[in-house]
């Protein structure tokens, strides 16, 4: 094999193996079940009935994927009181399928609530775009929210919780 030949034949397998990864991003389940750890109170995320996986707050609905690798509490950017039981968590993470939502929680005590959402933020070896974009888990309360705070679980810092709309 020539000099020339072996070049061209490694561009070859370069431009294969970046197509490759191209089209390993596009794939994956998106599917799962959200629940709490531990003996917090399970949380639940229901379909979205809006068709696009949109909400009514301009956040795309996620549906968790739990069993993740190299899951982290991601920073709350705001909270929609859905109705008296359901919250809808806003939070940034890049774009399915190459980064994922693992789960969200919510540890509900008398005067307060402290949700969270554990994400991956490493897409691992496949090209993906590096976007942050608006996304939402809905979670349901085991009693009404009432004038109890919301908390951030990454943080630790109350979160205004405000009207779905």
């Amino acid at each position: 094999m020539t000099r020339r030949t072996g070049r061209r034949l490694l561009a070859l397998v370069a431009a294969t193996v970046s197509t490759a990864g191209l089209v390993a991003c596009g794939t994956g389940d998106t599917g799962g079940a959200v629940v709490g750890a531990g003996g917090d109170t399970p949380a639940t995320s229901p379909p979205s009935d809006s068709g696009g996986g949109g909400t009514t707050t301009g956040a795309r609905l996620v549906e968790p994927t739990p069993g993740l690798n190299g899951v982290i509490g991601t920073t709350i950017d705001s909270v929609a009181v859905v109705d008296d039981v359901t919250l809808e968590v806003r939070f940034y993470n890049g774009v399915e399928p190459c980064y994922g939502v693992d789960h969200a929680t919510a540890t509900e005590a008398a005067d307060a609530i402290e949700v969270g959402v554990g994400s991956n933020p490493d897409a691992g070896d496949v090209a993906c775009v590096e976007m942050a974009e608006l996304q939402a888990v809905r979670v349901t309360l085991a009693a009404p929210l009432g004038a109890r705070t919301v908390i951030d679980a990454t943080t630790g810092q109350p979160v205004p919780a405000t009207p779905a709309g």
